[in-house]
């Protein structure tokens, strides 16, 4: 087994982090920003399939202004702007999952 060392291998140490605080029994809504076919693909178990182009329109239902939410794209490019748009609508707790679902399936 690798030692991650958290001040050389940042990245690593925050994924494994990422997923540790995704395990957990009170987790965040996990907001896929993927399109329908890109979600058939790839599944983050739990996770809320709200389209990237749905968000655009600013249609963020069933989504609560006080919950937690981490916001996923393939990437992370599309959660990014989705994650911003989401706090310009007044969602304040609002983290995105780094590196997208690239790095969350390794």
């Amino acid at each position: 087994m690798a030692v991650v060392d958290p001040r050389r291998d940042v990245d690593v140490y925050l994924e494994i982090a990422q997923r540790a605080y995704l395990a957990v029994a009170d987790t965040p809504t996990v907001i896929d920003v993927l399109t329908p076919a890109e979600y058939a693909d790839y599944l983050i178990e739990g996770a809320e399939n709200l389209p990237f182009d749905r968000l655009m329109l600013h249609n963020t239902e069933p989504l609560s202004k006080d919950e937690e939410l981490v916001v996923v794209c393939l990437s992370g490019f599309r959660a990014g702007i989705a994650a911003s748009m989401l706090r310009a609508d007044g969602y304040t707790r609002v983290s995105i999952l780094g590196g997208g679902m690239t790095a969350w399936q390794g």
